[in-house]
């Protein structure tokens, strides 16, 4: 057995594109946020993941969410889907693709994770689609953030 055989596939890249936010975005993504918390939870529509990768879709101009929709529709359904397009852990999702960087140095719209959910930067907050609804939690309480653009 060579050394080679004990390696780790590496995570695959969720977006290859640019991560450049388009000029002009605080808008869009104003008119996102406030859209987002009249929505109720939905597994595989609106949950965190999705929520969190909308941002970033948002924010770029974009769209990197849709060919996972409705694939499934139960939290352990979200586990496994995820475990489909290879990844273990929600929070593999954004570090295959944004810089994870310092929460003092996150801004409005970068995505944070806390307790296992992704999450978005709302400035002193981590916007959050759990399963009672949209809510917030102290920024400072996040695990880790990563950069959008």
């Amino acid at each position: 057995m060579s050394d080679d055989d004990n390696e780790i596939p590496p995570i695959p890249v969720f977006y290859d594109g640019p991560i450049i936010r388009v000029p002009d975005w605080e808008t869009d993504w104003y008119a996102f946020i406030d859209e987002y918390q009249s929505l109720d939870h939905e597994w595989g529509t609106t949950d965190c993941v999705h929520f969190a990768m909308k941002n970033v879709g948002t924010l770029i101009g974009a769209d990197i969410t849709s060919m996972h929709l409705g694939k499934y529709t139960t939290q352990l359904g979200a586990f496994k889907y995820l475990k489909t397009i290879g990844y273990l852990h929600v929070h593999e999702l954004p570090a295959s693709f944004l810089p994870e960087t310092h929460m003092a140095d996150a801004s409005r719209g970068d995505v944070v994770l806390f307790d296992d959910c992704l999450g978005v930067n709302y400035g002193s907050v981590g916007l959050f689609m759990g399963e009672e609804g949209f809510t917030s939690i102290p920024l400072r309480e996040c695990e880790r953030v990563w950069k959008v653009g």
